[in-house]
C-alpha cells in the first residue's frame, strides 16, 4: 500500500496542549459554583458510605453479643429479698443472726424474709409482719418466713386485726404447724413437743395428714398440745394470768398523757384479749371525750385499768372474757 492512501497520525498531545496555550484563569465566582456542584454531587456518596459502614457496624457488634451470650450464659443474679418485718421494740438483749455473727436490733428496724431472730436471757422483741403483731419471749428463736414464722425453740405471742385484709399466717415449729383463723394465741416449742393456745378466735394444728381445730370461748382459752409421736391433746386453759404475762415485757408503751379514756381502754382490750363492753351509749362517749393524764409506770395493761380509770367518771369490771365499763 502507498504512502499517499495511509491515514494522517493524531496530533500528539503535548503538542496540542502547546499549541492550545495556558488556560484562562477561572473566576472567583466560578470556582465557588464549580464547588458547591462538587460537593453537591459528593455528598449523596458519602452518605451512603457512611451508612454502609454504620450497618457494619452494628452488625458486627450484634454478632459479638451472640457470640458473649452463647459462650458465657448470663447467670441469674440473686435479687435482694423482700422486706416483710419491722421491728416495732425491744427489751434485754436480741439479735439478728448471720451465720456465726450477730447484730443487735433496735426498734424502727427492717427485716427479711429469711432473717433469724435470737432472743437472750433477758430479751423480748416484739414484730410486725404482715396484718399481725408478733412477740418474742426470752430464750428464743424465730426464722421469719414469708406466711410467718418458724419458731425453733422458745415461745411467742400473734395477734391479728392490723388490718380488714388479713393473710393467712402460721407458725410452724419441729412438731407441727399452727395456722390462725382470726385469733389472739402462744406457741412455745419444748424439746419433744409444741403447745399453742389460742384466747381469742381459732387456731388450726396440723402434723402431716393430722389436722385439729381449737377454738376460745368466752373468758377461757384452747390449748392444744402435739408430741414428737404426732399425738394431739387438748383442754381449756386460762386466757390471763401468769402463763400470758411476758407478752407484756415486749408491749409497746402507751402514751396516757394527752390520750382519751376510749383509746386507753381499746389498747387494754388488745392487750388483754378482754372484750371492750359499754353499759350505755353515754359510758362511751363519756370515755371518748375524756382526757387522760399522767403515765402509767410499771403497771402492765390490766394492773392500769383500775388506777387510770379512778380520776374520771368511769368504772370497770371484769367477767366471762369482757372488759365491761360502766358510769360512776
Amino acid at each position: 500500500m502507498s504512502d499517499e492512501t495511509q491515514q494522517p497520525k493524531e496530533p500528539d498531545i503535548g503538542v496540542l496542549l502547546r499549541t492550545a496555550g495556558r488556560r484562562e484563569t477561572a473566576t472567583p465566582e466560578a470556582m465557588q459554583r464549580w464547588e458547591s456542584r462538587f460537593r453537591a454531587e459528593l455528598a449523596p456518596v458519602v452518605q451512603r458510605r457512611r451508612r454502609q459502614r454504620r450497618l457494619i457496624a452494628g452488625s458486627l457488634a450484634a454478632v459479638a453479643a451472640l457470640l458473649l451470650v452463647l459462650i458465657y450464659p448470663e447467670q441469674e443474679q440473686p435479687r435482694p429479698q423482700a422486706v416483710t418485718a419491722s421491728v416495732e421494740s425491744t427489751r434485754g438483749q436480741v439479735s439478728v443472726i448471720s451465720g456465726a455473727e450477730r447484730q443487735p436490733i433496735a426498734g424502727g428496724q427492717m427485716l427479711a424474709v429469711g432473717s433469724v431472730l435470737h432472743s437472750g436471757v433477758n430479751g423480748y422483741a416484739a414484730i410486725v409482719l404482715g396484718a399481725h403483731r408478733v412477740r418474742l419471749d426470752s430464750d428464743s428463736r424465730i426464722t421469719l418466713q414469708a406466711d410467718g414464722v418458724f419458731l425453733h425453740r422458745g415461745r411467742l405471742y400473734a395477734s391479728d386485726g392490723l388490718s380488714q385484709a388479713v393473710r393467712s399466717f402460721s407458725v410452724s415449729t419441729p412438731w407441727g404447724s399452727i395456722r390462725d383463723i382470726g385469733t389472739q394465741f402462744m406457741v412455745q416449742v419444748g424439746e419433744r413437743e409444741t403447745v399453742a393456745t389460742v384466747r381469742l378466735g381459732a387456731i388450726e394444728l396440723r402434723q402431716g395428714q393430722i389436722q385439729q381445730r381449737a377454738a376460745a370461748t368466752s373468758g377461757s382459752a384452747v390449748q392444744l398440745r402435739i408430741d414428737s409421736g404426732a399425738r394431739i391433746s387438748e383442754r381449756a386453759v386460762g386466757s390471763r394470768g401468769t402463763a400470758w404475762d411476758w407478752i407484756y415485757q415486749s408491749a409497746t408503751a402507751f402514751e396516757l398523757e394527752g390520750s382519751s379514756a376510749l383509746a386507753f381502754l381499746e389498747w387494754v382490750s388488745a392487750e388483754t384479749g378482754l372484750r371492750l363492753e359499754f353499759s350505755s351509749t353515754g359510758a362511751r362517749e363519756e370515755a371518748a371525750r375524756t382526757t387522760l393524764h399522767g403515765e402509767l409506770g410499771d403497771w402492765n395493761p390490766e394492773q392500769a385499768i383500775d388506777p387510770v380509770l379512778l380520776a374520771t367518771d368511769l368504772v370497770a369490771s371484769r367477767g366471762q372474757g369482757q372488759l365491761r365499763i360502766a358510769l360512776r
